[in-house]
């Protein structure tokens, strides 16, 4: 060997861990740039989205609030769970609903909501592809 090299026992090993260790690096770096790219994604649908759901409600909030309110009065069940199984409240107890006409008004003044969105999204997307 000459005086100028020094061939030390592991340098090939401690070489080949740097080099793995930087791909590594660069992965993970792809992998974040890659998520942030999604979040940001994400966020904008979820402004859009938020930006038509508070058009539909400007339109429909005054009826919703009074018939949710009148539900509420109503109707013990309507009162401590809201979510339905056909027409009996879930938990804390299992009871028939008494504001049927009420929660048959919401559920139309939804779907008419829904459709509403429907359209609105064809509109804006009349090929039915993604949208970006």
């Amino acid at each position: 060997m000459s005086e100028r090299y020094m061939h030390l026992i592991g340098a090939d090993d401690v070489r080949s861990a740097a080099h793995i260790m930087a791909s590594a690096a660069d992965r993970m770096q792809s992998a974040a740039s890659t998520m942030e790219r999604a979040l940001e994604n994400h966020q904008r649908f979820m402004d859009e989205w938020l930006t038509r759901l508070a058009e539909i409600m400007s339109d429909a909030s005054p009826f919703v609030d009074v018939l949710i309110a009148e539900a509420e009065r109503q109707c013990e069940g309507c009162r401590l769970a809201w979510r339905l199984d056909g027409w009996m409240h879930r938990k804390p107890m299992k009871i028939e609903c008494t504001a049927k006409p009420i929660r048959e008004a919401l559920r139309g003044i939804a779907a008419y909501f829904r459709k509403k969105e429907h359209d609105t999204r064809a509109t804006r997307n009349p090929a039915g592809g993604p949208r970006h």
